[in-house]
């Protein structure tokens, strides 16, 4: 099959919790280049016209992609639903720059 899958898992949300994750990349893969861009888009739907309700940028660093979310945007945002859908876009600094879709998935919301 032609084209990107990105990697699909699920990000964990909890009340009173900031999200933080690291996202990394697999120890054969070349550092992430310096001005790449990345963020994590929240739509209520998977479906490929569902507006964009949520966008966190993402600070990208030479192998991990970090996610620091205050609580207030993400475990305690309730406009932020159980099964709401995310990716995580990175922008390649390549000649156009390219988005790459690496990750995607539900949202699971604890407590």
């Amino acid at each position: 099959m032609a084209g990107n899958d990105p990697i699909v898992e699920p990000l964990m949300f909890t009340r009173g919790a900031d999200f933080v994750h690291d996202f990394k990349i697999d120890a054969k893969d070349p550092d992430i280049p310096d001005g790449t861009a990345a963020r994590i888009e929240v739509t209520k739907t998977s479906k490929t016209d569902a507006p964009i309700i949520a966008t966190w940028t993402l600070t990208p660093e030479a192998r991990q992609i970090r996610a620091r979310v205050e609580a207030e945007d993400s475990g305690d945002d309730t406009t932020i639903g159980n099964q709401y859908r995310y990716r995580l876009l990175v922008n390649l600094p390549d000649a156009p720059t390219l988005d790459h879709c690496w990750f995607r998935g539900p949202i699971v919301r604890r407590q």
